[in-house]
């Protein structure tokens, strides 16, 4: 009995075997996280459309942007703390 497979066979299957290891998983949780955060400034702080031209300016309005998105998720944060203590 002959098997054969092809290379794309072969190289779908070297993918599986390091897709499914814990390094690769922990990667992967990263970039979900990251994908999100990315989403979200570009959905809630308009950061697809900026209104500044040069270098210097983009650079200080994301900063300022990523600055507005971090002080929301820690007031979100400490909201949701509040009410675990109420509760």
């Amino acid at each position: 009995m002959i098997i054969r497979f092809t290379d794309q066979r072969y190289l779908n299957d070297q993918y599986r075997s390091i897709a499914n290891t814990t390094h690769f998983k922990g990667k992967a949780n990263l970039r979900v996280a990251i994908e999100g955060t990315i989403s979200a400034l570009k959905r809630a702080f308009g950061l697809k459309h900026l209104r500044v031209r040069s270098l210097e300016k983009v650079r200080y309005v994301v900063l300022l942007k990523i600055i507005g998105y971090n002080f929301k998720q820690f007031l979100k944060g400490l909201s949701r703390k509040e009410k675990a203590l109420v509760a």
